[in-house]
C-alpha cells in the first residue's frame, strides 16, 4: 500500500512539473558553507521522535532542496511520501490529495523575495487543515520572523516553527511562538540526547483566553435568563459541557453583551455568523444533514430520534364505551344467532311433541325469538321440557356456551375499560391524516423535514402549518397548546415528559412517527477554528464517561429552579379515571329507556297481532257462515 501511494504521488509530481516550470534564477542561493553540517543537523531535527508524519510537501527552489539532499533523505532513509510542486500555492496541489492525508508536514525554504501573500496563498491551500505542522527555513540575517508569526496567527496557522540557518548551525536553536495569553516568540534549543516536543500543543493552557460563544436559545440546549441580580446568564444541558471544556483548557466562556431572552438563533443566521467569524463555538447543535454547508463541524455530539409530539386523545367515557360495544353490528350478530337457535329449538320442540303425542303448534313468534333461547343467552333461568331428546340437550349446551361467551366478553371489556380507559392512539401517517390534527412547524425547518428519508413519499404537506414568528412558535410549543402537534428532538421531549409526570394524565405523548429515527447533531465552529481538535477530544471523553445523559437529567431541575419550567397542574384540564357519576348513570338510564321502549313496542305489537288475528278468524267464520247460509237458501 505504501508503494502504491508513493507511485501515485510521483505521478502527480510529474503532471504538475509538466504544467508549470519556474526558472531557478529567481530564487537566491543559500550559503553553501558547511553543507554537510547543515544536512546532518537537519537530519537530527527531522529524526526527533515527536515529529512523526507520513507525507511531506516541500516548497522552494530545486537547487536549495538538492543542497540539503531533502528528497533523498525523506524518501529513502525515512520512507516518507514526498510532494515537491514546481509552482507556488495556492494552485500547486489538488485539494483532494490533502483531504485524504491528515498527517503531513509542510517544509518551506523561505526566499527573500517571498511576501506575506505567500502565507495567504498557503492558507488557501491548507483550507480546513491549517493546524498542519509547518517548518520554515530562513537564510542568514532574516529579521521578519515576528511579522511572519503574527501573519500565521491571523491566518490561524498556529503550528509553525522557524529555523534561522546561522543560529541553528551554531547553537542548534529554532524559533517558535506562543499565542496565549498573547503572541510571544520563543527560542528553543534542539537537544538530540533529550528530544523536546518541537510542535507543542498550544491548546493545553489558554491562560484565561475568552472563548466566544453564542447560545442558540433552543430549550433545553441553551437558555438565556436573568438571575436575582438582573444579570444575564446562560443555562442548559450543553452549558456544563462547555464549562468542563473551558476548565480543562484554562479558558473562560464569553457571551455577547447584547443577548436577549427568548430570541432563538436560526440555523441560517448561525451559518452566516460563522462565516463572518463572529463566534468561536456555537452553544447549540446543528443536524449533520447540513454538513455540506458547514465545513467546520465537530464530531457527533448527539444521536437521538426526532419525532412527533401529539396531544393526548381524551379517554372514552362510559357512554362512548356503550356506543362502542353496543353497535348495530354487535347487536345484529347475536340476534342472528338467536334466530338460528330459536328455529332449531322450535323444530326440536315439535319433534319432541310428536314423539310423545303432545299437541304443539309451531309459532312464528317462537321461530323469530324463542323465550328460552333469549333467556339462556342473557343468563336468565327457564324451565326445560321433561325428558328432552338428544337434539334438545345439544341446543341447551349451545345456549349455555353462547350466553357464557356474551357475558364474559362484555364483562372483560368493561373491566378493562374501568382499569385503563381506551384511547385512540395515532400510530401512522394515515391515522394522523384521519385525526385532522395539524403539525405546527417553523418555515425555516421545512427543508430539514422535507429532506428526511423517513418522510419522503409519506408526509402530506397539507398536515403542516407553517409559521414564521419564532417567539409565538416557542410559546405554543412550551405552553402545551393542544391545538397542534409538534416536532421535538429527544432532549426536548425528556423535559416535557418530566414536566408531565406529576399529572394524573399526560397532555402530550411521543408517537413513533419520526422524521429522523437517529437525528445526528454536532457543533459548528468559526472558519478554520483552532478549537476544533480539542473540542472533538472532549466530546469523545464525555461520551466515554456517560456525562451527556447525566447533564440532560440534571437540566430539568436547573430550568425549574430558574423559572423556565412552569407547573402544569393548574393548566391541566384533562380528566382522569373517575367513578360512575350522574352523566354515566344518565347514559345507562337512556339505554334502559330505549330497551323498555323497544319492549313496549313489542308488547303492543303482540296485542295488535292477537286482536287482528281474532278479527281475522271472526271474519273468516262469518264468511263461512254466510256461504253456508246462502247455499241452504238457494236449495
Amino acid at each position: 500500500m505504501r508503494l502504491y501511494n508513493l507511485l501515485l504521488w510521483q505521478i502527480l509530481i510529474l503532471v504538475l512539473r509538466a504544467k508549470w516550470v519556474k526558472t531557478l534564477d529567481k530564487f537566491p542561493a543559500l550559503n553553501n558553507n558547511n553543507e554537510a553540517g547543515y544536512t546532518q543537523i537537519f537530519k537530527d531535527f527531522l529524526y526527533d521522535r515527536q515529529l512523526s508524519f507520513d507525507n511531506c510537501i516541500i516548497f522552494g527552489p530545486t537547487t536549495i532542496v538538492e543542497e540539503f539532499d531533502v528528497i533523498v533523505f525523506l524518501a529513502k532513509d525515512m520512507e516518507k511520501i514526498i510532494l515537491f510542486p514546481s509552482q507556488p500555492p495556492p494552485g500547486c496541489i489538488c485539494y483532494n490529495c490533502l483531504k485524504l492525508n491528515e498527517n503531513f508536514l509542510v517544509l518551506i525554504f523561505w526566499q527573500t523575495h517571498y511576501e506575506m501573500d505567500f502565507l495567504e496563498d498557503l492558507s488557501q491551500t491548507l483550507e480546513a487543515k491549517r493546524q498542519t505542522r509547518i517548518l520554515i527555513i530562513f537564510p542568514e540575517g532574516y529579521e521578519q520572523m515576528y511579522n511572519i508569526f503574527r501573519k500565521c496567527l491571523q491566518l490561524k496557522m498556529i503550528n509553525v516553527v522557524l529555523i534561522l540557518l546561522d543560529s541553528f548551525k551554531g547553537l542548534q536553536q529554532y524559533q517558535g511562538f506562543q499565542i496565549f495569553p498573547q503572541l510571544k516568540m520563543e527560542k528553543h534549543t534542539l537537544n538530540t540526547s533529550n528530544p523536546k516536543e518541537i510542535f507543542p500543543n498550544k491548546m493545553k493552557n489558554l491562560y484565561g483566553h475568552a472563548i466566544r460563544m453564542i447560545p442558540d436559545q433552543i430549550s433545553p440546549r441553551s437558555v438565556v435568563y436573568r438571575n436575582k441580580q438582573g444579570d444575564l446568564r446562560v443555562d442548559g444541558y450543553l452549558i456544563p459541557f462547555f464549562k468542563m471544556f473551558a476548565s480543562h483548557h484554562n479558558a473562560t466562556l464569553q457571551y455577547p453583551n447584547d443577548m436577549k431572552e427568548n430570541s432563538m438563533l436560526l440555523f441560517k443566521d448561525a451559518l452566516r455568523m460563522a462565516e463572518e467569524d463572529k463566534f468561536d463555538i456555537l452553544a447549540g447543535l446543528v443536524p449533520v444533514l447540513y454538513a455540506s454547508e458547514v465545513p467546520f463541524m465537530s464530531y457527533l455530539y448527539e444521536a437521538k430520534p426526532w419525532c412527533l409530539m401529539i396531544p393526548q386523545e381524551p379517554p372514552y367515557t362510559y357512554r362512548d364505551f356503550l356506543n362502542y360495544h353496543l353497535t348495530d353490528r354487535s347487536k345484529l350478530f347475536p340476534y342472528l344467532t338467536t334466530i338460528l337457535v330459536s328455529i332449531l329449538m322450535e323444530l326440536s320442540t315439535k319433534v319432541w311433541s310428536l314423539q310423545r303425542n303432545v299437541s304443539h303448534a309451531i309459532s312464528i313468534r317462537n321461530l323469530c325469538l324463542h323465550p328460552k333461547v333469549w333467556s339462556g343467552i342473557l343468563g336468565w333461568t327457564f324451565n326445560q321440557l321433561p325428558n328432552p331428546n338428544k337434539s334438545m340437550k345439544i341446543l341447551y349446551a349451545v345456549i349455555f356456551i353462547r350466553g357464557l361467551l356474551v357475558c364474559v366478553q362484555f364483562t372483560a371489556s368493561l373491566q378493562s375499560f374501568l382499569t385503563h380507559p381506551l384511547t385512540n392512539r395515532i400510530r401512522t401517517y394515515k391515522d394522523l391524516e384521519k385525526s385532522q390534527i395539524k403539525v405546527l412547524t417553523l418555515r425555516s425547518d421545512y427543508d430539514f423535514i422535507a429532506q428526511s428519508p423517513a418522510v419522503s413519499h409519506k408526509y402530506n404537506t397539507n398536515l403542516l402549518e407553517m409559521m414564521d414568528d419564532v417567539e409565538t412558535y416557542l410559546q405554543l410549543h412550551a405552553s402545551f397548546n393542544t391545538t397542534y402537534a409538534y416536532h421535538v428532538y429527544y432532549p426536548q421531549w425528556f423535559i416535557y415528559d418530566s414536566q408531565q409526570k406529576h399529572l394524573k394524565r399526560p397532555i402530550f405523548y411521543l408517537s413513533n412517527i419520526c422524521i429522523h429515527k437517529m437525528g445526528l447533531m454536532a457543533f459548528i465552529l468559526g472558519s478554520n477554528s483552532y478549537f476544533l481538535q480539542p473540542l472533538n477530544v472532549r466530546i469523545l471523553r464525555s461520551h466515554e464517561m456517560g456525562l451527556l445523559d447525566h447533564w440532560l437529567k440534571s437540566t430539568y431541575y436547573e430550568l425549574k429552579q430558574i423559572g423556565k419550567i412552569h407547573d402544569l397542574s393548574e393548566n391541566n384540564t384533562a380528566i382522569g379515571v373517575t367513578i360512575l357519576g350522574s352523566n354515566e348513570f344518565l347514559s345507562i338510564w337512556m339505554w334502559m329507556g330505549k330497551w323498555y321502549m323497544a319492549g313496549l313496542i313489542c308488547f303492543v305489537g303482540e296485542l295488535f297481532y292477537d286482536y287482528i288475528l281474532q278479527r281475522f278468524q271472526c271474519v273468516k267464520k262469518l264468511k263461512k257462515f254466510l256461504t253456508l247460509f246462502k247455499s241452504k237458501c238457494c236449495k
